[in-house]
């Protein structure tokens, strides 16, 4: 008893700090405080510190009766060996550990089950759902190990995200037969399973121990997982966007055959490394295509680092050499450039870095504005930096602390992550400060944030590193090293995620832990009237979509007064989902087949941005949402939309109202929605062309001339036949990454498609007698003869990326 005694006792100044800066981060805010002042966070701490070391030695205690029950009921020299093998391993710093980490990992199971649509819980509002949606129709609207899939369900037709599920088997357990909250549960436990085996490779290969390697786990977890990101204020990705797990997982595999090739002893180190680098960069790349550009930066930056005290550089050099060249030959670098040019987010340019910097060191202005912007954090870098304001500044401050040190080790990978990381801090608050000035101009529009997440693991390596050499040198005294961790998450959970998020509004705790809040998105009266109208499956016939016009309910402005309408749009999906449990946009329409004009985020076109902005708004918007900002009939009716759903009454003429929400309570909500006539279902056959090369006098057009948008059509250039006559009828259908019409007409027709036109569009048949031109600015025009039924497959990969190359120099 005194020797543990002994050993607690050196940790007492350590509990006494740790409880003062438990209380900053968990206690300041919420006001519920038991104790005055700081005396909170070291009686939880203490408290923490007795109970683990009760559990140590219950656990201890149960130990070494299974080891007499083992030696009694096996004897000989098998049961002397079972006995001597526990006696071994169970010892007061790995029962520690397990109890410590078991405290992590029901903390967060338990935020898990009492916040899925926060932002900082499980495949959040918005983004979240995004992601989950994309995975789960992927299967019924695309094909197997497809990268680009055509989604018709949003902005007339467009790709779905680029987090395919093909490779993730956290996105294929979405299909499983299970209730939304244990499939959304099991798919985040394997999203993290997956970064943690790939940061227990790292460490091996590093050289670190098991041990060590597990604190820095929970760290991480502690750190950048739900729910406990909600605390720290740290990124949010692993909430939004967890796919980013994987990506960053893949990351640290290519890390890992990195230091194989430079440090590997064995003797085929250079065939394991290639084949477990060039394995890992098409898991990225099949997780999330766009993501992982941020990701493959880190590693790159990182093999420079390594090259510098690596004994075997030929190797390294030769293994980044033939990863980077199976990247370029099999079409990935050609196919993401593709993809980024055709999206409206602007791509950083290599020109905006270097007159950046020209500027730094030549404009006194500009130098001057960013030395006095030097010391504080702005622009997210209190996500991921040590920001004396924020209460992750321990976090990262110590994980600072313990990079420096680490720079000194003796063992050389260890002392290369450990500069590394340290020229990581210092490079990204360099592009933070650099930020608020806008120095580098689109590199800053999200660039930053993403390369901040994707090299986060370098800030909880610093941290293994530390606990590496603790448990090397001072082990007697290192097993309330997993006690930070687990007093860490256990106090979020109970004193921050449980009275902030739940008891408030929802007393029965006990029955939504076990059951869980989150039931998936309900089908409300509206939302069933739209999909028995209009709702969508693969070779079903197009019978039109829906536009939401949001933000202008009574009790959204009384919410939020300070913004305008413009600006509430973004945050109605939340408001009406905890009023109906139904967002009534984006994903709430599309997982029940119900396709809309909405469109969100990174995979949104130029051409669309613009058409919207010139024909359906009055002022800017966040060109990252789509909607029909202002209801403009003749141009919905255009391109299809045959449903306006409205938080208020619209008294627009051409409007008629078929259904009606109402919920009441504290989330007043009232939801309206109205039909359109006369819409274009691939039926509109205009017969009179007016050709505008400029795309921007075509849009000015069509604007001037809305009442005679079904007999006029826009294009960019002359059409292949003249003399256009009006079909006779039409019909358009979608299926697996390819649509159908079918038409019939006298001569030559054009039929309007409610479609983006692409050049990734090819005809199933070449010889068929069908041409297919730009429309209207974005839409797609079929130009045909006599009676057709035609079918265009969406041709876009690897392989065949300079498709939408030519979409993009159009859109430009």
């Amino acid at each position: 008893m005194l020797r543990r005694i002994e050993a607690v006792l050196p940790w007492s100044p350590v509990a006494a700090i740790f409880g003062v800066i438990l209380y900053e981060a968990i206690f300041e805010k919420t006001r519920s405080l038991i104790l005055p002042g700081a005396e909170i966070g070291v009686v939880v701490v203490v408290a923490g510190l007795l109970v683990v070391w009760l559990a140590t030695r219950a656990a201890l205690s149960l130990a070494n009766r299974a080891t007499l029950w083992a030696a009694i009921r096996v004897r000989g020299r098998a049961g002397r060996g079972h006995m001597t093998y526990l006696r071994r391993t169970v010892t007061p710093l790995t029962a520690s550990a397990v109890i410590c980490s078991i405290v992590v990992f029901a903390s967060m199971l338990v935020g898990w089950r009492l916040m899925p649509e926060n932002i900082a819980g499980l495949f959040s509002i918005t983004d979240g759902n995004y992601s989950r949606w994309n995975y789960e129709y992927a299967y019924t609207w695309g094909h197997w190990f497809d990268l680009s899939i055509f989604n018709p369900f949003s902005g007339l037709g467009t790709t779905f995200w680029t987090n395919t599920p093909w490779l993730n088997p956290g996105a294929l357990v979405l299909q499983l037969p299970l209730p939304a909250l244990a499939r959304i549960t099991i798919s985040y436990l394997i999203h993290l399973s997956l970064l943690l085996s790939s940061l227990y490779c790292l460490g091996r290969v590093a050289g670190a121990s098991r041990l060590a390697i597990l604190f820095a786990a929970l760290v991480f977890v502690v750190m950048f997982f739900p729910p406990f990101t909600m605390r720290w204020n740290t990124i949010v990705h692993a909430s939004i966007a967890p796919f980013r797990l994987v990506t960053m997982a893949a990351a640290n595999f290519i890390i890992c055959s990195l230091i194989i090739a430079a440090h590997g002893a064995q003797r085929h180190a250079l065939v394991t490394a290639i084949a477990v680098g060039v394995t890992a960069l098409f898991w990225g790349v099949y997780a999330s295509a766009t993501y992982f550009i941020f990701d493959l930066m880190v590693v790159g930056g990182f093999a420079v680092v390594l090259l510098g005290g690596a004994p075997h550089r030929i190797r390294l050099l030769a293994s980044a050499a033939l990863i980077a060249a199976a990247f370029v030959a099999t079409g990935m670098a050609g196919y993401i450039d593709a993809l980024a040019s055709v999206s409206i987010r602007a791509r950083p340019q290599f020109a905006e870095l270097v007159n950046g910097f020209k500027a730094l060191i030549l404009d006194d202005a500009v130098r001057k504005s960013f030395f006095a912007n030097l010391s504080t954090c702005q622009n997210q870098m209190e996500q991921y930096l040590p920001c004396l304001s924020q209460p992750s500044f321990p976090f990262f401050a110590l994980s600072l602390a313990a990079a420096v040190c680490g720079t000194r080790s003796r063992n050389v990978v260890f002392r290369a992550i450990s500069i590394y990381s340290v020229l990581l801090v210092f490079g990204l608050w360099f592009l933070g400060v650099a930020g608020s000035i806008h120095l580098f101009g689109a590199f800053h529009e999200f660039s930053v944030q993403h390369i901040a997440f994707a090299a986060s693991v370098f800030t909880v390596l610093p941290l293994m590193i530390a606990a590496d050499w603790l448990l090397a040198e001072a082990r007697a005294f290192a097993w309330p090293l997993f006690i930070p961790p687990a007093i860490a998450a256990a106090s979020i959970t109970l004193f921050v995620v449980i009275p902030d998020i739940y008891v408030k509004h929802y007393p029965s705790l006990f029955r939504a832990v076990i059951t869980g809040r989150y039931k998936g998105d309900a089908e409300t009266p509206i939302i069933r009237y739209l999909r028995e109208q209009i709702g969508l499956r693969p070779g079903a016939e197009f019978r039109g979509s829906v536009a939401t016009y949001l933000g202008q309910s009574e009790t959204m402005s009384r919410l939020t007064s300070e913004r305008d309408r413009y600006q509430r749009i973004a945050e109605s999906p939340l408001y009406l989902w905890l009023a109906t449990q139904n967002p009534h946009q984006n994903t709430g329409l599309w997982q029940f087949g119900i396709p809309s004009f909405d469109e969100y985020a990174h995979m949104i076109t130029k051409a669309l941005v613009l058409f919207t902005a010139e024909l359906l708004s009055e002022r800017p918007f966040d060109y990252r949402i789509i909607r029909a900002y202002e209801i403009r009939p003749d141009i919905l009716r255009m391109i299809g939309v045959r449903y306006v759903l409205s938080d208020a009454p619209l008294d627009t003429p051409g409007l008629t109202e078929v259904e009606r929400l109402q919920t009441g309570g504290y989330w007043d909500v009232k939801l309206f929605l109205y039909r359109l006539e006369n819409v274009n279902l691939a039926t509109w056959s205009p017969t009179e062309v007016t050709v505008l090369a400029d795309g921007n006098a075509l849009l000015k057009a069509m604007k001037s001339d809305q009442q005679s948008l079904q007999k006029r059509v826009f294009l960019s250039s002359p059409p292949p036949v003249s003399n256009l006559t009006a079909m006779k009828r039409g019909s358009l259908s979608f299926d697996i990454n390819e649509f159908r019409f079918r038409g019939e007409a006298d001569g030559w027709s054009l039929a309007l498609l409610p479609l983006q036109f692409s050049h990734c569009w090819k005809p199933v048949d070449p010889a068929g007698v069908s041409h297919l031109v730009r429309a209207n600015y974005f839409m797609t025009g079929l130009i045909f003869k006599g009676t057709v039924d035609v079918r265009y497959k969406f041709e876009f990969g690897p392989l065949n990326s300079q498709c939408r190359k030519l979409d993009a120099s159009m859109m430009n």
